[in-house]
Parts: structure tokens; C-alpha cells; sequence
């Protein structure tokens, strides 16, 4: 009784395995190759519905790269891994026309085994907007410095991420007018 249990669960599932990659879009696109060394590589191409495009490398069954394109093909994000885990950098490119600079960084950010290093947000022009830099990860402590157009401070202090996620001014605080000169202090508990 068993046995035939055991027997019609398979073939069930063997049905349903078929059918479900039978009705699979043709939005998915995989080619399997192998390195040089013997290593077995598995690239995966994903369009999304809003029109962009997700390329996955993956070696050894372990997720090396992602490529973000925007549907015009341009180049929207880079993400690099290690052990499935973040690591190295991450870029995420603003979406333009700009014949010259295709490539116009929206943000950087460097990770190392999981942990952020430090992150970078960038104006459209090219200048830094605000610059973070973990202090203590146990206490989820970030140095953050904010920046005028112009290239002058504009504020830096510390943050915090409580619980939920959302961050909170800690300790002083200095805000700085667009030529670099103080304009007050503040501290924050």
C-alpha cells in the first residue's frame, strides 16, 4: 500500500515538474559552460516585467555577479559576491542619454564578506551627495558626511539603525554653511 503511495506521489510531482517548466516564459535565458579549470559556470538572463535585465553569474553553483540593465540596455547596477555573500563593490549608475558618460554613478558601495565598508551616493554631476562609513557593526554606527554641490561640507555626525531599520542622529552633529564655515553644533542622544 505503501509502495503505491510512494509511486503515485512521485509520478504527481513528476507531472506537475513538467508542466510547470512547460509553461515557463521565455523570459529566462540560462547557458551552462565550463571554465578552464574545469569549474562549472551557469549564466542566467531575466527580463522583468518593467523591461529591465538581470544577467546572474554563478560558478560552482555559487552566485559570482549580477548585471541590472535598463531596458534601453544601459548599464543600471553591479554587484559582486563571495561565498553568496556581498562582497567587493556595488554600483548603481543613473539612467541617462549622456553619450560621453553612459556610466554616471548614482551610488558606491564596498562590502567585504557581508559587511558594508563604506557607501557613497553621488549627485547627477558627478560630485559626492553624502558619504557613510560604519563605526561599530554591533552597534549598527555609521559616520555620515553630507556634501553641497560645490564640494564644501554641508553636514557630519553619526547615525544609528534602531530595530525597525530606521536611522537616528547620535552624538554631535556639526552643520556647515556652503563655504565651510560652521554654522551650528548639535547633540543627539
Amino acid at each position: 500500500m505503501i509502495k503505491y503511495l510512494i509511486i503515485a506521489i512521485s509520478l504527481t510531482l513528476n507531472f506537475i515538474f513538467i508542466i510547470f517548466f512547460l509553461q515557463r516564459s521565455s523570459n529566462v535565458t540560462n547557458i551552462y559552460s565550463t571554465k578552464i579549470d574545469g569549474t562549472p559556470k551557469y549564466q542566467e538572463r531575466l527580463e522583468m516585467p518593467n523591461g529591465d535585465v538581470v544577467e546572474r553569474i554563478l560558478e560552482d553553483g555559487v552566485l559570482i555577479e549580477e548585471l541590472v540593465f535598463f531596458s534601453n540596455g544601459g548599464l543600471k547596477e553591479t554587484r559582486s559576491y563571495k561565498n553568496n555573500q556581498k562582497h567587493g563593490d556595488w554600483i548603481t549608475y543613473y539612467e541617462n542619454n549622456d553619450t560621453t558618460n553612459k556610466k554616471r554613478k548614482k551610488q558606491y558601495s564596498n562590502y567585504k564578506i557581508g559587511k558594508l565598508g563604506e557607501l557613497v551616493e553621488y549627485n547627477y554631476s558627478g560630485s559626492i551627495k553624502k558619504l557613510s562609513v560604519p563605526i561599530s557593526i554591533s552597534e549598527n554606527t555609521q559616520m555620515i558626511t553630507n556634501y553641497y554641490s560645490n564640494g564644501q561640507i554641508e553636514s557630519a555626525g553619526r547615525v544609528r539603525k534602531n530595530a525597525e531599520g530606521k536611522e537616528y542622529k547620535y552624538g554631535i552633529w556639526i552643520w556647515y554653511d556652503e563655504q565651510g564655515f560652521v554654522e551650528r553644533e548639535g547633540s543627539f542622544d
